[in-house]
């Protein structure tokens, strides 16, 4: 995944530069937005507790999945994080909810580490991360959301990447408990894709994604 993330710091830096100069930054009105992009916080709170994570076990996870539980920690705070930083700096409700929602995610996968017995590796700081690419990828991101609009498709950008990393953890791990979790994040992150992009659909923009394949894209916006 090293290799990916350096490759998907790199299309970001070069991809944003549309929404600077091809939307309108007046159109910034929440009146325009449905409540159904606003309240998804109300969807991810559903199905974080449809996890049910247990309180004991004695299974024992395999390297892989005990790196990719370590990892998603630090991806769901940077995503909270982010969006933190976007709210006061835009006042947009969309970034406070999901914000709000991340603190599920990231809650869930804490719980996860704490059942198999793991050092959980989040710091409590916002936008500080011991993984040195998470935390400079979220410098970068946030030094990339200067307008709402920019802010509003790097906030899109974030769940194409959690879904894709999701995606792959799927593959490699076995354990039930992990694979509901990763399922269910899997389900949030793609409720809070298509608020993002809806916004921006309402705001005169037609986001492009920068990491899944359109045809997948487009799958998981029309469900």
């Amino acid at each position: 995944m090293k290799t990916q993330k350096i490759f998907y710091s790199m299309v970001l830096v070069a991809g944003f530069a549309f929404c600077s100069c091809a939307a309108n930054e007046t159109a910034t009105d929440e009146s325009l937005v449905p409540e159904v992009a606003l309240n998804v916080i109300a969807a991810d709170d559903a199905l974080i507790q449809l996890i049910n994570c247990p309180t004991t076990t004695t299974e024992v996870l395999t390297g892989d999945e005990k790196s990719g539980l370590l990892l998603m920690r630090e991806e769901e705070k940077l995503a909270h994080d982010v969006y933190v930083y976007f709210y006061k700096k835009f006042n947009h409700r969309v970034f406070n909810n999901i914000s709000k929602s991340e603190t599920q995610h990231k809650e869930a996968v804490l719980r996860m580490i704490k059942l198999f017995g793991l050092s959980d590796s989040a710091t409590t700081k916002e936008g500080e991360y011991n993984n040195v690419e998470i935390q400079a990828l979220y410098n970068s991101l946030i030094a990339q959301g200067n307008t709402l609009n920019a802010a509003l498709a790097t906030g899109a950008y974030i769940e194409e990447y959690d879904i894709k990393d999701l995606q792959d953890l799927l593959t490699v791990t076995q354990n039930s408990s992990v694979k509901r979790v990763y399922t269910n994040l899997l389900r949030g992150s793609t409720n809070h894709l298509k608020a993002f992009t809806g916004i921006l659909k309402l705001y005169g923009i037609s986001y492009v994604p920068k990491i899944l394949p359109q045809s997948e894209y487009d799958a998981l916006i029309s469900k």
